[in-house]
Formats: C-alpha cells, sequence, structure tokens
C-alpha cells in the first residue's frame, strides 16, 4: 500500500504551478517557500511585539507594528510580483548569485574566503569549480556580488527559499526606517506624527520596493541606522565608541552598495558643517567674505576633480542597463504596450557643467514628480504615478502656503532643513540624470523620499506655528 508523503504533495503542487506560468518564465519560487514563510514571520512578529512595548507609553507602538506588516508584506508581494507577472529580474539574479557562492561553499568549505572576494574573482573561481552555467551575469559588478554574498550567508539560515531570504532583507529595512522614523519623531519635536508616519513608513513605494531581495532594502536600512547614529552622538549628545565603529561599518557598506548615495550624504553633512561655522562668525563682513572663498573653494574643486565626466560614466552606464533590459524584453516575447518598455529621455544629455546647472531643474523634477498619469501604461506604474502627483500637490502646497520665498528662507534657517534639501536635491540630480526607465526610476528614488517629505512635513509645521505667534 502506498502512502502519500509531504514530499509528493510538493512535487505534485509544483507542477502544476509551473503548468500555468509561461515558459519563459524562471521557476524560483517553490511551495517549500509557502510552508515555511509563516515560521519566519512569526519569529519576527514575536521580535518585533517585544521591541514594541518600549513605545507603548510614547503612542508608537501601532505604528511601529504596522510598519513591520507593511515591510514583510511589500517582501511578500514583490517576490510573487516577479514570480507569476514578470518571471524575472535584478532579485532572481541575486537569488542566484547566492546560490552560486553558497554552492561553492558547500562543495569546499575553503570558499568562504569568496565572501570577501570581488565579484571578478568570484566568477573566476566559480568557473573553475564548474558553476560556470549558473553565474548570472551581473556577478561581476562588486555591488551586484555583495548582495548576492548576503543572499548566500542567509540562504544557510533560511533553507536557502527566496521569499524566506526576501523577508528577511524586508526585516533589516524596516530596522533601518524605523530608526530613521524616530529620529525624525524627536527632530520634529513629537508632533504631526500622523503625518509622519505616513509619508516616511506607510507611503506604498517605500515599502513596496524597500523590501524584498534588492539593493534599495539594504540602502534604506543602512541609511536609517547612519542618520540615527549621526542624532544620537552628535544631537542628543549620547556619543559611543561603539556607535562610532558601527557608523564606519554601516558607511562601508552603503558605499560598496551604492557608492553615490555615500557622497551624497557625506557632501550633505560637509555642507552642514560649513553651515554651522559660517552662522558663529558674527561679523557680516567676514562672514561674506568666509562664504564667497569656500564657493570658490568649491567651484575650484569642481573644475578640477571635471565631475561631468563622472557623471558621464553614469549615464553611459545606465543606457546601456537600458538596452539590456530591452534586449532581455524582446528574448522573453514580451509585448510593446504602445511603443514604449516605461523609459524616457530628458531633450539631449549634456553633462557638461553648464549642461548640468541647465537642465537640472527639469531633472529633479523629472525624479521627483514623475511618472505623470498620462506616461503611465501598466497598472503598477499608474499607481506610482499617483505618489508621484500626490508628492507634487503636497510641494505646490507648501510652496502656496509660504509663498516660496519663506519657503527658501526656512531651509536656509536651519542645519537640519538645510540637510535634507541638499541630500533630496542632490539625490535626484544624480538618479535623474541617470535613470532612463520609469520602473527603475521609482525603485531608486525611494531613498531620497523620506528626507525630501521630512523637509515637507518640517516647514509646513515651522510655517503654521509662525502664524500662531
Amino acid at each position: 500500500m502506498q502512502y502519500i508523503t509531504l514530499n509528493s504533495v510538493i512535487y505534485c503542487i509544483t507542477n502544476i504551478t509551473c503548468f500555468f506560468l509561461p515558459l519563459h518564465m524562471q521557476q524560483i519560487i517553490t511551495p517549500y517557500d509557502f510552508v515555511l514563510l509563516p515560521v519566519y514571520l512569526f519569529i519576527f512578529y514575536l521580535i518585533v511585539r517585544k521591541k514594541s512595548k518600549k513605545y507603548e507609553k510614547t503612542g508608537l507602538k501601532r505604528i511601529f507594528i504596522t510598519a513591520f506588516v507593511l515591510r514583510m508584506a511589500g517582501a511578500i508581494f514583490y517576490s510573487l510580483l516577479l514570480q507569476y507577472y514578470y518571471g524575472y529580474g535584478d532579485s532572481f539574479g541575486f537569488y542566484r548569485g547566492g546560490n552560486v557562492i553558497s554552492d561553492m561553499i558547500q562543495q569546499d568549505i575553503t570558499s568562504v574566503k569568496y565572501l570577501f572576494a570581488s565579484g571578478k574573482e568570484i566568477v573566476a573561481a566559480a568557473k573553475a569549480m564548474g558553476f560556470g552555467d549558473e553565474v548570472p551575469v551581473s556577478m561581476p559588478n562588486d555591488s551586484n556580488a555583495f548582495i548576492m554574498k548576503l543572499s548566500a550567508v542567509l540562504s544557510f539560515f533560511t533553507f536557502n527559499k527566496y521569499m524566506v531570504i526576501s523577508i528577511c532583507f524586508g526585516f533589516f529595512s524596516f530596522i533601518g526606517i524605523w530608526k530613521l522614523f524616530y529620529a525624525f519623531y524627536q527632530l520634529n519635536e513629537k508632533k504631526n506624527v500622523k503625518l509622519l508616519a505616513f509619508f516616511v513608513l506607510y507611503f506604498p513605494s517605500l515599502w513596496f520596493w524597500g523590501s524584498g531581495l534588492l539593493k534599495e532594502p539594504v540602502c534604506v536600512g543602512v541609511l536609517g541606522l547612519i542618520v540615527y547614529l549621526v542624532y544620537k552622538n552628535f544631537v542628543e549628545k549620547k556619543f559611543s565608541v561603539l556607535d562610532m565603529l558601527m557608523l564606519i561599518f554601516f558607511l562601508f557598506i552603503l558605499t560598496v552598495v551604492k557608492s553615490y548615495i555615500s557622497a551624497i550624504l557625506l557632501i550633505s553633512f560637509s555642507v552642514i558643517l560649513i553651515y554651522k561655522a559660517i552662522v558663529k562668525v558674527r561679523i557680516m563682513i567676514l562672514r561674506i567674505v568666509v562664504v564667497v572663498l569656500l564657493l570658490f573653494s568649491l567651484t575650484a574643486t569642481l573644475i578640477a576633480i571635471d565631475v561631468s565626466q563622472y557623471i558621464k560614466y553614469f549615464v553611459d552606464n545606465s543606457f546601456g542597463q537600458i538596452q539590456q533590459l530591452q534586449k532581455s524584453y524582446q528574448s522573453t516575447g514580451e509585448t510593446d504596450d504602445g511603443g514604449s518598455k516605461g523609459t524616457f529621455v530628458i531633450s539631449e544629455m549634456d553633462v557638461s557643467m553648464q549642461g548640468i546647472l541647465a537642465s537640472g531643474p527639469a531633472v529633479i523634477g523629472t525624479c521627483l514628480f514623475r511618472p505623470f498619469i498620462w506616461e503611465s501604461k501598466k497598472v503598477i506604474i499608474f499607481f506610482s504615478s499617483l505618489e508621484a502627483l500626490l508628492t507634487l500637490l503636497a510641494t505646490i502646497y507648501i510652496l502656496f502656503k509660504t509663498r516660496v520665498y519663506r519657503f527658501f528662507l526656512y531651509v536656509f534657517s536651519s542645519p537640519l532643513l538645510l540637510f535634507c534639501f541638499i541630500f533630496s536635491i542632490l539625490f535626484a540630480l544624480v538618479v535623474g540624470y541617470t535613470t532612463f526607465n520609469f520602473g527603475t526610476l521609482i525603485r531608486y528614488k525611494i531613498v531620497l523620499l523620506p528626507f525630501y517629505f521630512f523637509l515637507l512635513i518640517q516647514i509646513y509645521r515651522k510655517n503654521k506655528e509662525h502664524y500662531l505667534v
């Protein structure tokens, strides 16, 4: 007599699932994912529930738990979207790359050393060990290889299940974004809490694209922890050597994954330090002299390093990525919806200093306020266009309320607001110049949105208090 076993049931379900998938789709998610997923979600929930008790007195407990639920939902929904709608994506490439590294370690334990090697070294070793056919094309890039290494390490604690690894990334992203929110909450003097929670924690793009097996969740998590550590040690004056070591470690991770974010962050912090130094100069004439000298030094530095060549590199690299995406669309046999795959071009791309200054406003506007509703040719882009519209309306509302000039008075009267403004503008400029696909743009810009929304909320509060006085 034959008995029905769990393995036989799962085998049948897997075959049925594969039958309904289009031929070009990779089968990454298995029934085992759905078996293990609730177990790990429950473990994470127990951790969050225990931590939430410290926020009962402040009234943040519900916000804390809701933010966690949204991050987990984002990781799950994004995984399902890739598997059963798109059938491919960067996330699958990171997962397959992680499998290559974990397979190498299982075959030869000394391969653990490749967790600290460059992407090209890993590829060469993988080919020598017989895994050449499994190596994803993006693996030689060190930033991509780093995410694959994280996936490989997590695979040993998650039975190498894609959805479980995804919620681990989502959980780390949740930790970082919560720390960022808490710092903003304190800096905003514990006011407008629900408004702050919506735009920093609940905004759909932030929890959907900010979770899952991607670079963005790592960047969001690390950036949130960096800002929180800076706030704790330099604003609250609770200095700790351990915090400084952690700060350096997180800056290192951010630089490895997306170096331009760490560069923008350091530039923003540097401007704040300069701002504070200028404010301390009491004599107006000396203050003007200091400002002129700093501007002259900054201009000379930018000319000396020829910043345009670096931007050109990012632009050329981004165009190359778009061409690869277009080839991928063609190879999968996907039809073109109205002759567009969500790509866009900002007229003539001049990456000289003069060109950057001339087209800067359009580039920044593209990053912050597009896609427009009429540019939406897919449901997911349509929802993102609604978010972009909300961002645009919120910006117009604040500019109207402050009569524009007061907006900038508030920005330049506070180191905190100046930091958020510079970080948001520089980030929008870099991403707007180097991204030519709406799907990619939506994903990339989630890193700047919490800072931009906090800027608007702070100015809204200050302007309201100005009229109450």
